[in-house]
């Protein structure tokens, strides 16, 4: 246990992925990686490493495999990397359809990749950085895999998972002072560069991974697919490596008295994805446990953001890829 943190149960020993397919987005490094790791010591039988990097991410597959407790555990395991730039609709939408291509199965999608930058930064697709890669493209990517998740829960009559890395830093969003006027769209305020804070912009992505997870849970039948988002805590990664110089040492002496290691933090990945019931439907989890989303998301003006954030999301998606609007409505 490091200072301040509630230590993290060990995965049941019951907790058996034989036979089951597993997407781990960011799964080079950090978090992903070790959450990669635990999968295949669990017994997963394929597990895709969704990078940016292909480079990196064929070096994570080769440590992964010549880990000796993923080689005692599971020495026919399957590890494959494929391309994912969150920064590029075009990205993901091809790395779906590749996925859909090989794929006949996949039971669990794990969505841990994301940043932190300090600096107003724009996509290709002309959206402010965090927010298309922390929220829109991890939502893109969710409604394009669904129908083979839901297929694959009809095939193994057992329902499949998505888990969304979020964080409790959600509570601390620049809404609670300023909440969002009720004719200012969401999608257009992140984008506003006036609007721009680099303290608040991270919890603000993660309160709409909150608010995305909550509304999605009520469009899918928890007996097909469980949704579900969790905070692995404060973890010693690399996820802060864009903060400016002058923050590192504070930042790196914070983590070192306070951060859980990567094995840790992924714990909670991994029961999230693995272990946690039906009734995380829609949750949040920390430290194991269900836990309150922020407290915005209770009020009047967070609901009615919560239901404008969902309706504009699949307006700008549809824009992407139609058949996001088809999957919805099955």
């Amino acid at each position: 246990m490091r200072f301040g943190q509630a230590p993290v149960p060990f995965t049941p020993p019951e907790t058996n992925l034989k036979g089951k397919t597993v997407i781990v987005t960011g799964g080079n490094t950090g978090l992903g990686f070790e959450a990669s790791r635990q999968f295949l010591i669990l017994g997963a039988s394929r597990v895709i490493l969704a990078v940016r990097n292909v480079s990196k991410g064929e070096t994570a597959r080769q440590v992964l495999l010549s880990d000796l407790t993923v080689k005692k555990n599971n020495l026919d395991a399957e590890v494959k990397v494929m391309r994912l730039d969150l920064s590029d609709y075009k990205s993901v939408v091809k790395f779906a359809t590749d996925v859909k291509k090989e794929l006949h199965v996949m039971h669990i999608l794990l969505l841990n990749a994301g940043l932190n930058v300090m600096n107003w930064e724009e996509t290709v697709d002309g959206h402010e950085m965090t927010l298309q890669v922390n929220y829109l493209s991890n939502a893109l990517l969710v409604l394009e895999l669904l129908p083979l998740l839901e297929q694959t829960a009809i095939d193994v009559k057992a329902p499949t998972r998505i888990s969304w890395v979020g964080s409790q830093a959600q509570v601390f969003n620049s809404f609670n002072k300023k909440p969002l006027p009720s004719d200012e769209s969401v999608l257009h305020h992140f984008d506003d560069k006036m609007q721009y804070s680099s303290f608040f912009r991270y919890s603000d992505s993660k309160l709409l991974v909150s608010m995305f997870v909550q509304e999605l849970a009520n469009h899918i039948p928890q007996e097909k697919v469980v949704i579900n988002h969790m905070c692995p805590g404060g973890v010693s990664t690399s996820i802060d490596a864009n903060l400016p110089v002058y923050l590192r040492p504070i930042v790196g002496a914070v983590k070192w008295l306070f951060a859980r290691t990567p094995e840790v933090g992924a714990r909670i990945l991994i029961y999230a994805a693995a272990v946690a019931g039906p009734d995380t439907h829609g949750a949040f989890i920390v430290d194991n446990k269900i836990a309150p989303i922020a407290p915005i998301s209770q009020t009047e003006n967070g609901k009615e953001m919560q239901k404008k954030l969902w309706d504009e999301t699949i307006v700008e998606l549809t824009k992407v890829d139609k058949a996001v609007a088809d999957v919805l409505a099955q």
